[in-house]
């Protein structure tokens, strides 16, 4: 059978920050390796502004997840280590472009470092 959508489920299922929190905190548990092809850079270039953020010294990347619909708009979710052990787990929804998504990301990024 082919399905468009999951079975039981409706075209109108929508996906919280709380959701995307509990399937990236699964992921980085379970298969930590899905973070780390997400940083590698492959063979075809991509555009999607995620390089280009600035992350404070003591932080570096475990993992990252972009996407945009019209519906959706510009998201992102991005999984952050820092020095001491602790996990960051950044979600932006909804933003109304690409670029908006990268530049809210970077703003809470910079919320964080001040903490």
């Amino acid at each position: 059978n082919f399905y468009y959508h999951p079975p039981n489920q409706s075209y109108f299922n929508y996906s919280t920050a709380q959701d995307l929190l509990k399937l990236a905190q699964y992921i980085l548990k379970n298969h930590p390796l899905i973070f780390e092809i997400t940083l590698k850079k492959g063979p075809y270039p991509v555009e999607n502004g995620m390089g280009d953020l600035i992350l404070p010294e003591n932080q570096t990347g475990i993992g990252w997840k972009t996407g945009y619909t019209d519906e959706a708009g510009g998201c992102a979710l991005l999984v952050l280590g820092k020095e001491n052990g602790n996990i960051l787990f950044n979600i932006i929804l909804g933003t109304e472009s690409q670029e908006a998504r990268i530049r809210e990301m970077q703003k809470l990024i910079d919320y964080q470092a001040r903490l």
